[in-house]
């Protein structure tokens, strides 16, 4: 016993020793991470002063912060850190919240294992009604009924995700008010539905689908959270054409109070108060709040009519202070080198067919606020920048961004996702890295209107850890699988961690 102990102990203190040695080591070299620039088109001069900063990893161990001055004849510059612990990486808190109903998609459910309150599912009345045709002996039933028969409007749930929530009101109490407020119209539409009985006679289980009268539709919601409450805007939308539908609904802008507790909101959804009028043929894609200038900032579609709703805030009011038409650029919409007809790739047609023109609708990623401009980037890599002049929005410039990596990698390049920005006036200049795992970045400067510079800047990991006797790989810290949904990473310490920063110093 007492000699193992001091072969742990020895093993132990080994480890400890073992750790500076390493730290030296790999400090020695921090400074052997080199960023190189290569002129793609227009004058790096343009970019001079930018401070190009860069955030990566070694297996969650080691750590490197290194700095490159674009248009410095200095070397790039390297602070090290080694975690002992496995470092992780996560998205901020993202909370979400908006009225839901079953539109089109199957429903089902089990009332055994699930331990469901059978007033909560969808259409219960219906799954009852069902449930007491079926004949003693036999334990399913399926029929198609008019919904219109039991509800006359959509039966309506309001939903928070990603924050801890106490609702004031009963279930169904709070269902049928929302039910009411939104008065969303059944009309005509049909609902398949089957009922299991088990051998006690008792429901067992149910699954339904509805067929509407003209196709199927959805809901289009999004929502921004204020300091007391949340502004939510909604349309309902054919699955198919992507435009709006009209079922009678009461449209517009909604803000839900709440009340923040220290670590969850006391909501009551009757309070749900309408703001302004909304066009319901219009898909909202983004909504955001300036809190400084008291605006709510709406981007939205009709079809390829992009639009940007400035409302101001007055009192419980909000008024339409500007509306203004954004990606309105034929190549903006139609890119013609994305896999579209033969015909139109080869200038013999002047536009795409309906099928290919709705498949290339970009659709919205981020708008982002950066002082008092807004940035909004496309999945087709497209951006549109907008600046103020006299508290009236215009847009400074609308541009696709460098796809240096997709064309090199056959890969997505993460820009419409992550990326960052500054803007002085005179310049816009946008980067982001090559690829989702590259630490090479893309940069590129505009100016009003026009592209005037990209670039490439290699990151020298690139080479070292392509070596086949390398074990692992240098990402950028808080790389990760799947696409983002917000805009920052935190690490598991709580420190907010930016994978790319661009600056002026």
């Amino acid at each position: 016993m007492k000699k193992s102990l001091i072969i742990a102990f020895i093993f132990t203190i080994s480890a400890l020793i073992s750790i500076p040695f390493a730290l030296l080591k790999v400090n020695a070299g921090k400074n052997k991470i080199t960023i190189t620039e290569e002129v793609l088109r227009g004058d790096p001069a343009i970019a001079a002063g930018i401070t190009l900063r860069v955030r990566s990893h070694w297996n969650r161990h080691l750590l490197w912060e290194t700095e490159y001055i674009v248009g410095s004849k200095e070397s790039s510059q390297s602070k090290f850190t080694f975690s002992e612990k496995e470092v992780s990486w996560g998205r901020d808190g993202i909370v979400t919240a908006g009225i839901s109903f079953p539109t089109g998609n199957h429903f089902y459910g089990n009332t055994d294992k699930l331990g469901l309150d059978f007033d909560e599912i969808p259409f219960s009345e219906i799954v009852r009604a069902a449930a007491e045709k079926i004949d003693n002996g036999s334990s399913q039933y399926s029929e198609t009924v008019q919904i219109k028969d039991f509800y006359t409007y959509y039966p309506i749930l309001f939903k928070i995700t990603g924050q801890s929530a106490h609702y004031l009101r009963e279930h169904n109490e709070e269902r049928e008010y929302l039910t009411k407020y939104f008065h969303i119209l059944t009309g005509e539409d049909r609902l398949n539905i089957t009922v299991k009985k088990d051998e006690k006679n008792e429901i067992f289980s149910f699954e339904g689908e509805i067929i509407s009268e003209k196709g199927k539709f959805s809901i289009t919601d999004t929502q921004t959270i204020g300091k007391n409450g949340i502004y939510y805007i909604y349309c309902l939308t054919d699955t198919e054409t992507m435009e709006g539908v009209d079922r009678g609904q009461n449209t517009g802008i909604f803000y839900f109070p709440f009340e923040e507790e220290q670590d969850f909101w006391k909501i009551d959804c009757t309070e749900v108060e309408k703001l302004c009028e909304f066009p319901y043929d219009f898909t909202p894609l983004e909504i955001m709040i300036d809190q400084e200038q008291e605006t709510l900032l709406v981007a939205a579609r009709k079809g390829e009519d992009y639009r940007f709703f400035v409302y101001q805030q007055t009192g419980k009011e909000l008024i339409l202070k500007q509306e203004l038409p954004i990606g309105q650029k034929e190549e903006f919409l139609f890119d013609k080198n994305a896999g579209l007809s033969e015909s139109f790739s080869k200038g013999e047609a002047e536009y795409p067919n309906e099928k290919e023109k709705d498949i290339m609708i970009p659709q919205l990623c981020q708008m982002i606020q950066k002082d008092n401009n807004i940035l909004i980037t496309w999945n087709n890599g497209w951006f549109s920048f907008l600046t103020q002049e006299e508290n009236k929005y215009q847009i400074w410039c609308e541009a696709k961004f460098p796809d240096i990596g997709a064309e090199k990698e056959n890969k997505e390049i993460p820009f419409s996702w992550e990326h960052t920005c500054i803007f002085d006036g005179e310049r816009l200049v946008l980067a982001a890295f090559e690829n989702w795992y590259s630490l090479n970045i893309v940069l590129a400067a505009y100016q009003k209107e026009k592209e005037v510079y990209v670039g490439l800047y290699r990151h020298s990991a690139e080479d070292i850890t392509a070596k086949k006797d390398i074990k692992g790989k240098m990402e950028p810290q808080g790389a990760r699988v799947s696409k983002p949904h917000s805009e920052w990473y935190w690490d598991r310490t709580g420190k907010l961690v930016e994978p790319l920063e661009i600056m002026v110093k």
